[in-house]
């Protein structure tokens, strides 16, 4: 079985989580990397900047069709952005992946020995997407990262912070780029001596 987020590896986490209103739980087949990766852009269940290690299980919040449709009004603007990103990622041999089905994102992904990813995010909290959905001022952030599974070090450099969705199509492609660029000399020495360590707080931020 292929994880189901990357396609690429094997999965070897399996994730049940039992919804309040939910018959049957929701299950998750994700590789190690991404298992990871999905737990810490759960942000609404981890407040802090840190990415948590693996669990075996974690309650998960119900929400109401009012909710769903919140977050779908964010998805629904973010997917406007997909071109952009698309192209980026057939341009340098990156792979586009939605990082969380709850929190809007967007990832690019290269894989490899050093894990190379471009994260964009947005700023606004959880419960302030559940009451207010989508608006143009909601607050974005494409982040840099490079990942060492051992000894589980990341480095993450801020390309943009807090811009707008309504600025966001004028600048991503550029920003891109220079997220690119930033990675392209990243080395494992480097992410060893200025990254930062699961439950740390950043050595370079």
């Amino acid at each position: 079985m292929k994880c189901e987020s990357c396609q690429s590896e094997d999965a070897t986490i399996h994730i049940s989580s039992i919804f309040h209103v939910a018959t049957n739980p929701q299950e998750l087949h994700l590789c190690q990397e991404c298992a990871q990766v999905n737990q810490a852009a759960e942000t609404f269940l981890n407040p802090s900047p840190e990415p948590l290690p693996v669990a075996a299980d974690r309650t998960v919040m119900s929400l109401s069709a009012e909710a769903e449709e919140k977050i779908r009004s964010v998805n629904d603007k973010l997917v406007e952005l997909d071109p952009i990103l698309q192209s980026f990622c057939e341009h340098r041999g990156y792979t586009l992946q939605r990082v969380s089905k709850l929190l809007p994102s967007r990832r690019a992904r290269e894989h490899g020995e050093i894990g190379r990813y471009l994260d964009l995010t947005t700023d606004a909290k959880f419960v302030d997407i559940l009451k207010s959905g989508f608006h143009p001022e909601m607050p974005w952030s494409l982040y840099a990262r490079a990942a060492l599974m051992w000894p589980g070090r990341v480095l993450t450099v801020n390309v943009f912070r807090g811009l707008p969705f309504s600025e966001l199509a004028g600048v991503l492609d550029n920003g891109l780029e220079r997220g690119f660029s930033i990675l392209c000399p990243m080395s494992r020495e480097d992410i060893l001596a200025k990254g930062e360590v699961p439950h740390g707080r950043p050595a370079f931020p």
